[in-house]
């Protein structure tokens, strides 16, 4: 057992975690002005002015703009191709971007929700949220999980409790569901205190029921913690109904950047759009094609004995 009282603490103990409370989209609603405008009034976090991107002769982005405020969670919109990923990932300085700026405000962190989960499926579910404070303890601590403090594991408690996965701290993160795991995701993010979340695509593996979960959560931790999340969303729908600002990216271009009250699925359609053809993701379900379905099945079974003989080497 630790030692509480031997521990050295640092700053925002768990105790000082707020309790979780998952706020329903009327009650969220509410936190918003009468006038129906959702754009954020707090300080604003992060500025990105006029970043420009290319992979060779693609050009990905070209002089987009956009902004991210406390207590604002911003969508961004577009076709496959469009550019939101890489946007999110120069914000996130996986990228460099060719010009432009992107200023984040000194005296907050910022974690990334990747598309992937990254979580260890043979560690526990807390000790894969205590990852997420790797940066807070000495090195020599972070060289196990059996060397993490107590101090940080109660963080991370906390942070699970913050996303209603407390009851399962302890079971084994490969055992959870999608949706869970990427609560947890979202919980290990938070255990890296950041005031700044990014989130790439994080509904895109998950079913209906999930995918409104996570994105409620993400939404109600943005107001609670007053912090500021820029999600890609592959939804429009969603991203209309958690969403305070919606911005929508066509080739390399902000095409709009509005407030989810004057955003409607016309609007966002706009996106799909090349010449007078709409993209499916609009407008038509993806025909069911049976060998392509054999295929995937044939490529997944691959995948799964692949993993077993890994870790069995383990």
């Amino acid at each position: 057992m630790w030692n509480k009282n031997n521990e050295h603490r640092r700053p925002y103990p768990a105790e000082n975690i707020p309790s979780p409370v998952l706020l329903t989209q009327e009650e969220s609603a509410g936190l918003h002005s009468d006038t129906g405008d959702t754009h954020s009034s707090g300080r604003t976090l992060v500025q990105v002015r006029d970043i420009a991107k290319a992979f060779g002769d693609n050009h990905v982005l070209r002089n987009i703009s956009f902004s991210a405020s406390e207590g604002e969670m911003v969508a961004l919109l577009g076709a496959n191709g469009s550019g939101k990923s890489t946007a999110l990932r120069i914000v996130a300085g996986l990228h460099k971007p060719d010009q432009g700026d992107i200023t984040i405000d000194t005296s907050v962190g910022t974690a990334m929700i990747f598309q992937k989960i990254h979580l260890v499926p043979r560690w526990s579910v807390l000790d894969n949220v205590c990852v997420g404070g790797l940066a807070h303890i000495p090195f020599w601590r972070s060289l196990t999980t059996w060397t993490f403090p107590q101090f940080l594991r109660e963080e991370a408690m906390g942070c699970l409790e913050r996303v209603g996965l407390a009851d399962r701290a302890f079971d084994r993160c490969g055992s959870l569901s999608g949706g869970q795991q990427q609560r947890v995701a979202v919980a290990r993010a938070l255990c890296q205190r950041a005031r700044v979340v990014l989130a790439d695509e994080p509904t895109s593996a998950l079913d209906p029921t999930a995918a409104h979960q996570v994105m409620g959560l993400l939404r109600d931790i943005s107001i609670e913690a007053n912090i500021a999340c820029i999600a890609v969303v592959h939804q429009p729908e969603l991203a209309l109904e958690y969403c305070d600002t919606i911005i929508g990216i066509k080739e390399g271009l902000v095409a709009f950047d509005l407030p989810r009250h004057a955003c409607d699925l016309d609007t966002i359609s706009s996106l799909y759009t090349v010449g007078n053809q709409k993209s499916r993701a609009i407008d038509a379900p993806i025909p069911f094609d049976k060998d392509a379905e054999v295929s995937a099945r044939d490529e997944l079974e691959r995948n799964r004995t692949a993993f077993g003989q890994l870790e069995g080497r383990q």
